[in-house]
């Protein structure tokens, strides 16, 4: 039975609080108080991660039942903030645009036995090969795109259509996020073997890039384990690391930030 507009506006933020199974008409009327609230500019955080951390473990087709309004109420929060966003495509074509150019760098480099090319060339490899591999599994798994943002005002990510992402099994949805640890060590790894003995600087570089990347992916699991947050004052950020551990534990960690 579909509840009214004025019932759903009557559903609180915390019935996600509710101990026991949540009937799918419960978690419709969650999901339209969520984008009430966010309508009205009042959401604050903590709603979203307790409906989605259910319907995780909820039955593939009852996520998949919600997976339209899920995309738009997941888009309503990321555009939250304000987002410089583009077509896929462009998000794609400059993506390629930063790998043909870092090859031509690395290549330059080892034509010129200029480390520094080389090095430039990694690092734009580093940057390009984690988001186009995640885009290329998740298209390979069904997973639908809505838009590409600029990660740090600076480059190309891409957000995709959160149900068709939740409507994934759960092995999916953790080999989707292992591809997004694997793309920038793989960059630097492939730099490092191009620039070989000849390059010695920019293979040093180049390996020292592959573990500062690896480590960070180690921290973010270890991190997203032991429910650490904050390191200090910094906050650890969510990412593939943090999220493969989120898909294989079937939640977040407690009072997440969405």
């Amino acid at each position: 039975m579909v509840r009214s507009a004025r019932s759903i506006r009557r559903t609180t933020i915390k019935a996600g609080e509710q101990s026991g199974p949540v009937s799918p008409p419960e978690l419709q009327a969650q999901l339209a108080a969520i984008e009430a609230a966010l309508e009205r500019g009042d959401y604050k955080p903590g709603p979203w991660q307790k409906l989605t951390d259910e319907l995780r473990n909820r039955d593939q087709a009852e996520r998949a039942a919600l997976a339209d309004d899920l995309t738009r109420v997941s888009r309503k929060l990321h555009l939250r903030r304000h987002r410089y966003t583009m077509s896929v495509l462009s998000g794609v074509l400059l993506e390629a645009l930063a790998g043909i150019l870092g090859g031509i760098l690395i290549a330059a480099g080892v034509a010129s036995t200029s480390n520094s090319l080389a090095i430039v060339g990694m690092l734009l490899w580093v940057a390009c090969f984690e988001p186009l591999l995640k885009l290329g599994v998740g298209t390979a798994l069904n997973v639908q795109y809505d838009y590409a943002y600029l990660y740090g005002g600076v480059e190309p990510r891409f957000k995709p259509s959160f149900g068709s992402y939740l409507a994934l099994t759960p092995l999916k949805r953790v080999g989707l996020q292992i591809a997004g640890m694997v793309g920038s060590p793989l960059g630097a790894f492939v730099a490092s073997q191009i620039a070989g003995t000849s390059l010695p600087a920019a293979r040093v570089v180049s390996w020292v890039v592959f573990w500062i990347v690896v480590l960070m992916n180690v921290g973010g699991i270890a991190a997203e384990l032991a429910y650490v947050r904050r390191i200090g004052p910094i906050r650890i950020p969510e990412g593939s690391a943090t999220m493969a551990i989120v898909e294989l534990r079937g939640r977040r960690r407690p009072n997440g930030f969405s």
